[in-house]
């Protein structure tokens, strides 16, 4: 049984959706049953990622696009263009919106929330910092994601999450999600900020200074 009334925000950012074709088809996210969601304690675990929340890196960076877009998601897509022989443009892939997820007003608070965690000194997420481009901002999130995967008794060490995008000028150019699979510390809540969140930085410093984002 998939998602179906008992979560729409959920769904409108494409979880449990049919399964996005990018042309290639990329396993569907999920956030969990109608049965599951029916029961009190495991929504609210659901509500920080845990339960039975599955979720792919392409779907992180779908959020964190969204975010950064105004609270618009668009449908991701693996090729720009076909070319001839000739270098003549056969097909060009123009972008499609997939929902409108947030209201524009709450998106701004969202971007702000997400700001701090990347620029206060407290935040979970400095790591990913961008402060030698002029203009550059930067928002995410971290994690620190369970396996659920026991050997020998012991849970697997947790996987390193973050999440985010870069503005220049106000103006989205990037988005990124990293996962370092097994990359985090048991009942440590900062390593998804410590191990994803300076990879995070680097790919979108060397996109950002490639010159690819103008």
């Amino acid at each position: 049984e998939l998602l179906s009334a008992s979560d729409p925000e959920a769904a409108l950012f494409g979880f449990d959706h049919d399964q996005l074709d990018v042309p290639l088809g990329v396993t569907r996210s999920t956030v969990g049953t109608d049965a599951v969601l029916a029961d009190k304690a495991a929504l609210a675990q659901t509500s920080f990622g845990q339960r039975d929340v599955r979720i792919t890196p392409l779907q992180g960076a779908m959020i964190a696009a969204a975010v950064a877009n105004q609270g618009t998601l668009m449908k991701p897509y693996l090729v720009q263009k076909e070319l001839r022989p000739n270098l003549s443009v056969l097909t060009d892939t123009q972008p499609k919106q997939f929902s409108q997820v947030i209201d524009p007003s709450q998106d701004e608070d969202l971007k702000a929330m997400m700001r701090a965690v990347v620029a206060s000194t407290e935040g979970t997420g400095k790591s990913a910092n961008i402060t030698d481009i002029p203009g550059v901002t930067v928002g995410g999130k971290t994690g620190t994601a369970d396996t659920g995967i026991f050997k020998n008794g012991k849970q697997t060490p947790p996987h390193a999450w973050f999440t985010g995008y870069a503005l220049q000028g106000g103006n989205p150019k990037i988005a990124v999600a990293v996962l370092i699979e097994n990359g985090g510390v048991d009942g440590n809540e900062t390593t998804g900020g410590l191990a994803a969140a300076p990879v995070a930085k680097a790919v979108m410093e060397a996109y950002l200074k490639s010159g690819a984002g103008h």
